[in-house]
């Protein structure tokens, strides 16, 4: 009976232990998602400079290396690390993008990772367009989600999300202010770091390319 009892308290003490130490990572990780979206908002409500590119979106947009997209100029670059549609609906929140002519969107590949249905995302993706759309005079380009190497298991999600906001955008009733980026089109793993979800420098030229002749 001493030893069932033992077990059961040496259970309880490591869910215990174990649903802190979650607790704090999900604390942590949104306060630093708070931090630099607080961050975004000011420096919106402090820039002087007028029609500029916007990129927008999770850890591939933080990483983009600006040089590369020249013919966006000026650029501003508002990246999540292992950011989700959520990370976007809360900067828009109190976001002032008025001076924006155009917005390059890249967001969902995080969600459909993290166990999101696609048609879930594809929504939230779909309502963070509508918005945009309502709320500047700014062009949009929509990034297609990569196939990331390490992400082989969400490949066919990843497409039928792809497919999805397709649909929706490239109706012929849909407005000429929609267009896409074809970033599902990088799938050779030599375009990628080695953690296989991340573009290397090559990459990013490939990439930078397609975003080049959008800003066009």
């Amino acid at each position: 009976m001493v030893k069932i009892n033992l077990a059961i308290k040496t259970k309880f003490f490591f869910y215990t232990l174990l649903a802190i130490v979650a607790l704090l990572v999900c604390f942590v990780t949104y306060q630093a998602m708070t931090s630099q979206t607080v961050n975004y908002w000011l420096k919106d409500k402090t820039r002087t400079t007028a029609d500029y590119t916007l990129f927008l979106g999770s850890s591939s947009i933080a990483r983009l290396p600006v040089p590369l997209v020249s013919k966006c100029k000026p650029v501003v670059v508002y990246g999540f690390e292992n950011g989700t549609t959520e990370s976007i609906e809360s900067y828009l929140r109190f976001a002032d993008m008025q001076q924006a002519k155009h917005i390059v969107l890249y967001i969902g590949e995080n969600d459909i990772a993290q166990g999101e249905n696609y048609l879930q995302t594809a929504e939230q993706l779909n309502d963070i367009v509508s918005e945009l759309l309502n709320s500047t005079d700014a062009k949009i380009s929509i990034m297609t989600v990569k196939p990331s190497p390490r992400r082989i298991q969400f490949h066919e999600d990843f497409r039928l999300f792809n497919t999805k906001i397709k649909d929706v955008w490239m109706d012929v009733n849909s407005t000429p202010r929609v267009s896409f980026i074809a970033f599902d089109t990088i799938r050779n793993p030599i375009y990628y770091v080695q953690d296989g979800v991340h573009l290397n420098r090559r990459g990013y030229q490939l990439l930078s390319g397609m975003i080049n002749e959008a800003c066009v």
